[in-house]
C-alpha cells in the first residue's frame, strides 16, 4: 500500500491554525459545491458537487475561514482544505439570527466571528427579503448539520394570534421591531410566493405585529403597516422547475482498471512537483491523457461529484500505471 504522509501534514497545518477544538460534522454528501485546495492560499484543484451519489464526508470547522475536508469513498480518499463559506449547513434547532428572524430549515454558512467560536449567517437571503443589517448568530457544533434536518418551530408562550391573515402581494412591506421604529427588513410578496400567511398578534395605531407561518423554513416577527395584511384567499402556486445535470465528455483513450490503491496527485500551477492529495481505491477506473515527467496525466472515469477545476490536473506516478492495466 502506498505511504500516505500528506494527510498527516495537512491535519498538522490545519491544527496549527485552529484556535479551539474543531467541530466535526459528517454526512454522505453535500448540498452545495465546495472548492478543494491542497494547502492554505493554493488554487482549488477540484470541486465537490452535490449529487445523488453517496460520498462519505467529514468536515472539521474551528470558526476560521478554512475547513478541513476528508472524503473516504469507494473510489477515492481525499484530504483537502475548503473555504468554510462554501459549506451549506443546516440548523438542528431553531436559530435566532436577529430579534425578528428565527431560522428553522434555511441553510446556513460560516462567517468570520469571535476567535474559536462558530458564527453563522443565512447561506443566502430568501427571495423577496432584504435586510438593513446582517443576520448572524453564534452557535455550537451540535446546532449544525451537513444534512437537512426537520426542525419544529419554537413553542409560543406569549401572545396568541388574534387572527390569521396574509401579506398583501405586489408591494414592498417594511418590517420593524416596534410599531413606530425604523425598518429592519423589506418584504415583497408575489402571488406564487409561499410567505403569505401571517398571524396578527396586536394592533397599535396604523401598525400590526405579526409572525409568519413556518412553512417557508423560517419565522419573521415584527411590526408592519396595518394595510399590508389582508384577508386570506386561496394561494396560487408557480411551476416548479427542474435542474438538469449533463454528463462529462469522454476521451477515446482506453480505460484502465486499477487493481491496487495508488497515490493521487494534482499538478502544481507554479511549476513545482505535483502534490499528493489522496488515494485512488483499488477498482477505480481511469484513462491516461498524457505524461508529465515521472507522472502520468489521468482522467477519472466516474465520479460525478468530484470535478477538476482545470483540465489535466490529476496525476499518478508513471510507475503506478502497472497497477492499472488496460481493460
Amino acid at each position: 500500500m502506498p505511504t500516505w504522509s500528506f494527510a498527516v501534514s495537512l491535519v498538522a497545518a490545519f491544527a496549527g491554525a485552529a484556535h479551539a477544538d474543531p467541530c466535526t460534522l459528517a454526512a454522505d454528501g453535500v448540498h452545495s459545491s465546495i472548492r478543494l485546495g491542497a494547502r492554505p492560499g493554493s488554487e482549488p484543484f477540484a470541486m465537490l458537487r452535490p449529487t445523488a451519489d453517496r460520498t462519505p464526508l467529514r468536515i472539521e470547522l474551528d470558526g476560521t475561514a478554512l475547513a478541513h475536508a476528508h472524503i473516504d469513498s469507494d473510489i477515492v480518499v481525499l484530504d483537502a482544505l475548503a473555504p468554510a463559506a462554501d459549506l451549506r449547513l443546516f440548523p438542528t434547532r431553531p436559530v435566532q439570527l436577529d430579534e425578528w428572524f428565527t431560522d428553522l430549515t434555511q441553510p446556513l454558512r460560516i462567517v468570520p466571528g469571535p476567535v474559536g467560536r462558530l458564527m453563522v449567517s443565512l447561506f443566502e437571503l430568501p427571495d423577496k427579503l432584504t435586510t438593513s443589517r446582517p443576520l448572524r448568530a453564534t452557535v455550537g457544533c451540535v446546532d449544525l448539520s451537513l444534512s437537512y434536518v426537520s426542525v419544529s418551530p419554537p413553542a409560543r408562550t406569549g401572545n396568541v394570534a388574534r387572527k390569521l391573515m396574509m401579506l398583501a402581494a405586489g408591494r414592498n412591506i417594511p418590517l420593524s421591531l416596534t410599531a413606530d421604529g425604523e425598518a429592519v427588513a423589506q418584504l415583497r410578496v408575489d402571488d406564487n410566493w409561499n410567505l403569505t400567511d401571517v398571524n396578527v398578534l396586536e394592533t397599535k395605531g396604523r401598525s400590526v405585529r405579526i409572525y409568519t407561518d413556518a412553512d417557508a423554513g423560517y419565522i419573521l416577527e415584527g411590526w408592519v403597516p396595518a394595510n399590508a395584511v389582508v384577508r386570506l384567499r386561496s394561494p396560487r402556486f408557480g411551476n416548479l422547475g427542474t435542474i438538469g445535470q449533463g454528463g462529462q465528455g469522454r476521451s477515446k483513450n482506453p480505460v484502465r482498471h486499477c487493481g491496487a490503491e495508488v497515490v493521487l496527485f494534482v499538478a502544481d500551477s507554479r511549476g513545482h512537483a505535483p502534490e499528493k492529495v489522496g488515494l485512488l481505491r483499488a477498482g477505480v477506473k481511469l484513462m491516461t491523457t498524457g505524461s508529465d515527467g515521472d507522472y502520468a496525466k489521468i482522467e477519472l472515469v466516474g465520479p460525478r461529484w468530484l470535478v477538476p477545476r482545470i483540465p489535466d490536473i490529476w496525476r499518478i506516478a508513471a510507475a503506478d500505471l502497472a497497477r492499472c492495466p488496460v481493460d
